[in-house]
């Protein structure tokens, strides 16, 4: 983690100031806050259209005559696309950076969940990121102090056998960072990083919310409990019984942030109001509908981000390929915006005959009701559902369960059907709540 600071001009006092602003611009009223996400968004914007001939002729609406911008044509630009992004990738990187911004590093995606795509981030773009993340840990009060070990990562060092110290994970310019990040390889058996965990007495296990319910489960599985301060994920929406599972094993709570390779850290859990907020001093996030346009708070869509600082390959309204809900943030502190939740991705869509595209959500209590330890929701033609199933220990399965909850939050004419299965989501750090199969 230190070496992040480290080189190309780079230093830990640029982090430093970095992580003061983002913690003073956090407390700004609504309009100043408004006032200054929109000049770095015209910076990033004015560079593209400048210095990269890609977005010359998509961002021309944007601006008059005069090279002031239009705010009011930002809706009506066009969604770029994961598909833009693996075919367009090298047109969309400028010749040269500002000023800066350090050298560059590009980061490809694994495609588990669509095309694999890879982009180019700025050294700078990386470090605003990190003292996002820095930010985030200070709501939730973690102590650099303590070690973490994480459970992911299937290339480069992060896939290497056996455990790895990776240097400090707290800002290194703080007394109190004295903790050390472990790695261990994914593909390592549970056993055995529930073993490393106890064996190194680290304070928090980091992974994927389905690495660490595995973690759990095999932790409740030996009749033990491994006591940790928090764990630490990103990616996908933390579910119910990932976390219940995790209470009961290590008693801690899940700590989400919501992240990707494309974008930079765009949100994450605040202990003080129980919300998640948006990175919006760093990353424009927009829920939107088909049209681009943004939906209300309390309604699914497309979410759609602009990172504000990376200038070594600018994302201009990038659909993430992820499906989210805005909230309100009437008991927050911050003037940062909320993000409500993750509705899944939009490779999950259920499309029926009638041509209505639904984004399936059903509540974490019917698979406890039903008796199912882990289930999922696939569509396997236009008409019917497979209700795939682990039963819970012990517990008899009720179908009836789950035929109504299809009825009530998808539609009544949609058929069920159900797979019981011993392997549901095995190994799968990504799993899939829904899956669009038709």
């Amino acid at each position: 983690m230190a070496g992040l600071f480290a080189g190309s001009g780079m230093d830990a006092s640029v982090a430093r100031r970095l992580l003061d602003g983002l913690l003073d611009s956090q407390g700004w009223s609504q309009a100043a806050f408004a006032a200054e996400q929109r000049r770095r968004l015209g910076a990033i914007v004015g560079f593209a259209h400048a210095e990269i001939p890609f977005y010359r002729s998509r961002l021309a609406p944007l601006f008059r005559g005069d090279g002031s911008i239009a705010w009011d044509a930002w809706a009506d630009l066009p969604i770029l696309t994961r598909q833009d992004l693996a075919r367009h990738a090298g047109a969309m990187r400028p010749s040269a950076l500002p000023p800066g911004h350090g050298d560059t590093h590009d980061f490809s995606t694994s495609g588990t969940t669509g095309e694999p795509v890879t982009v180019r981030v700025s050294r700078f773009a990386n470090v605003v990121s990190q003292c996002c993340l820095f930010r985030g840990q200070m709501w939730n009060h973690l102590d650099w102090s303590g070690d973490v070990l994480t459970w992911f990562g299937d290339s480069g060092p992060e896939a290497e056998p056996g455990v790895h110290r990776r240097g400090p994970w707290g800002p290194p310019w703080r007394p109190g960072s004295t903790g050390s990040l472990f790695s261990i390889a994914r593909a390592t058996p549970a056993a055995e990083v529930i073993d490393a965990a106890r064996r190194l007495r680290v304070s928090y296990l980091m992974g994927r919310p389905r690495t660490l319910q595995e973690l759990a489960a095999e932790t409740l599985r030996r009749g033990e409990t491994l006591p940790l301060r928090g764990l630490l994920t990103f990616g996908a929406e933390t579910t119910g019984d990932a976390r219940e599972a995790c209470r009961a094993a290590f008693g801690a709570e899940m700590i989400g942030g919501y992240a990707s390779k494309e974008a930079g850290l765009l949100a994450y859990d605040c202990a003080t109001c129980g919300k998640r907020h948006i990175n919006a001093d760093t990353v424009l996030v927009e829920v939107v509908d088909a049209r681009g346009r943004p939906v209300p708070p309390g309604e699914v869509g497309r979410i759609v981000v602009t990172p504000l600082f990376n200038f070594a390959q600018p994302l201009i309204r990038y659909d993430q390929g992820d499906l989210g809900v805005v909230g309100t943030a009437e008991a927050a502190h911050t003037a940062l915006p909320v993000l409500e939740r993750l509705a899944g991705r939009t490779t999950d869509l259920f499309r029926l005959r009638d041509g209505r595209v639904l984004a399936p959500s059903i509540p974490e209590s019917i698979g406890e009701s039903a008796g199912a330890a882990l289930w999922q929701v696939a569509q396997v033609d236009e008409a019917t559902v497979e209700i795939r199933y682990i039963p819970a220990a012990g517990r008899r399965f009720d179908e009836a369960v789950f035929s109504q909850a299809i009825a009530q939050y998808l539609d009544p004419g949609l058929r069920v059907r159900f797979a019981m299965t011993p392997a549901l989501g095995k190994g799968q750090d990504k799993f899939r709540r829904y899956s669009f199969e038709a």
